[in-house]
């Protein structure tokens, strides 16, 4: 069972169907990206006044470029200020949209983001935007704060409940291998909708994810050391 949206998990599910597993898609939240955003756009428009842009996820990178395509611009308008990447995956995505990340730390989390950005400057990183989700961790801001960076934070997409088809739950209380969470949301929604794992293997894309599974009385028995869907 792959709980995480549609849109990415494409790539999961191809190499475990190579595998020789049978997938059940059964997304358990989803991903929203705003009509308009006024903070994101004026920021935008100001892209000058930053040192570095920071996206810790696929998701960051896809609403800041919707926003930027909406106002009729592209990568060039990123100019000189640098760009960082949370992970591989982040940093595919800007690379499909016309940008080298200038940053991607040697362990995916956002801590060690922070830790690289901080240690890369040899004074303050400046001022820092940073695209985020509405329910995302602030260890990356906080941290970069903590460095003398000035970090504004801009919401630009909402991660919401998704409501799985009955047949798709019912075939998870049947029974099934294993399920694999890719976000602590997923985890918190699997709960909420009263779908237990029975035997069923648990796996997770990463600590944090791990944790939360833990919290809500999940056996987690995988958890991989490169935090992405290929780990």
């Amino acid at each position: 069972v792959i709980t995480r949206p549609r849109s990415a998990s494409n790539e999961l599910e191809r190499r475990l169907s190579l595998a020789g597993a049978t997938t059940i898609h059964c997304p358990m939240i989803k991903i929203m990206y705003p009509v308009s955003n006024d903070a994101l756009d004026e920021a935008i428009r100001g892209i000058d006044r930053y040192q570095w842009i920071v996206f810790s996820s696929v998701h960051g990178v896809m609403g800041f470029f919707k926003r930027l395509t909406a106002l009729g611009l592209d990568a060039r308008a990123l100019g000189a200020c640098r760009v960082a990447a949370v992970g591989p995956a982040t940093a595919k995505k800007l690379r499909r949209q016309g940008v080298r990340p200038d940053l991607v730390p040697p362990a995916y989390t956002g801590d060690a983001l922070a830790l690289a950005l901080l240690e890369s400057s040899s004074l303050s990183p400046g001022r820092v935007l940073f695209p985020r989700g509405d329910i995302g961790l602030r260890t990356i801001p906080e941290a970069l704060r903590r460095g003398g960076a000035v970090v504004d934070e801009i919401v630009v997409y909402s991660t919401v409940d998704a409501t799985p088809q009955r047949a798709t739950c019912n075939l998870i209380r049947e029974g099934v291998d294993a399920i694999v969470f890719c976000s602590p949301s997923a985890v918190r929604r699997f709960a909420a909708l009263g779908l237990e794992a029975r035997e069923a293997t648990i796996a997770c894309i990463g600590p944090t994810t791990a944790a939360a599974a833990r919290e809500v009385g999940l056996h987690v028995e995988v958890v991989s050391d490169e935090h992405t869907g290929d780990g």
